[in-house]
């Protein structure tokens, strides 16, 4: 799996870049990802793109987010087969599309992701933090950050480190456990107990609001319970 944005292709240049990484994969038995921002007259695409093993047809996922004002089209569809599915980085940072994929029984996410200098680390645990609400093992491939391979169980399985090194490209490498089968709680009924705590404590907070006892005209301040200590609110004996 190679990062987000790994190649800039064109509708003329894309074969060129999709056909040799098929081959490879196809020649050594394995399944490719691959990021590719891809430009056509007038539509600007980010794309994660699976290429299988079995020689079979490219899926290409649309990324679903964006920071304001990126000039790319959205997605909208999820890209799932054989219990892998594909996301590409800032999606990772809402819930949707991870607890679509929960739902639609991906057990494995692989996420071509950019990410910055400073944030790398945060945002793959972030990523995994989506596997385990929603059931699925996630492969995170960062430009500029962290690479990571974790489990559904929120286990760092592998993980290195792009920032501060010279190194043309780093690896990481792990047997991947899929997801558990079915959907988690959470993919299946969404963010309704965050709801029932929010709703719990406004509750409990307007129930036992702090009654104030009032000082009435003329009452003296020893039936509150309260004791008087004079003019000065000080006594002393000498």
């Amino acid at each position: 799996m190679l990062p987000e944005g790994t190649f800039g292709t064109s509708p003329s240049s894309l074969p060129g870049v999709i056909e040799p990484l098929a081959q490879a994969g196809r020649r050594h038995g394995v399944d490719v990802v691959v990021g590719i921002i891809h430009t056509a007259p007038g539509l600007k695409y980010n794309y994660s793109v699976r290429l299988p093993a079995d020689g079979s047809k490219p899926a290409y996922y649309t990324k679903w987010h964006f920071s304001p004002g990126e000039p790319f089209r959205k997605g909208v569809d999820l890209v799932v087969a054989k219990g892998i599915g594909l996301a590409n980085c800032m999606d990772l940072n809402f819930a949707a599309p991870s607890r679509d994929y929960g739902r639609a029984g991906a057990r494995l996410l692989a996420v071509p992701a950019a990410d910055e200098f400073g944030n790398g680390w945060q945002h793959s645990r972030m990523g995994l933090l989506r596997g385990v609400e929603s059931g699925f093992s996630l492969a995170w491939s960062a430009q500029w950050g962290t690479p990571m391979i974790s489990d559904a169980w929120g286990r760092v399985l592998a993980s290195t480190d792009t920032e501060g090194t010279r190194a043309p490209f780093v690896v990481a490498v792990a047997d991947v456990p899929a997801g558990p089968a079915g959907p988690t709680l959470y993919a299946r009924f969404g963010d309704w107990f965050g709801w029932v705590c929010v709703i719990g404590a406004a509750a409990a907070l307007l129930i036992r609001r702090p009654e104030r006892q009032q000082l009435r005209p003329g009452r003296d301040r020893s039936e509150l319970g309260e004791p008087d200590r004079g003019v000065g609110g000080q006594a002393a004996v000498l």
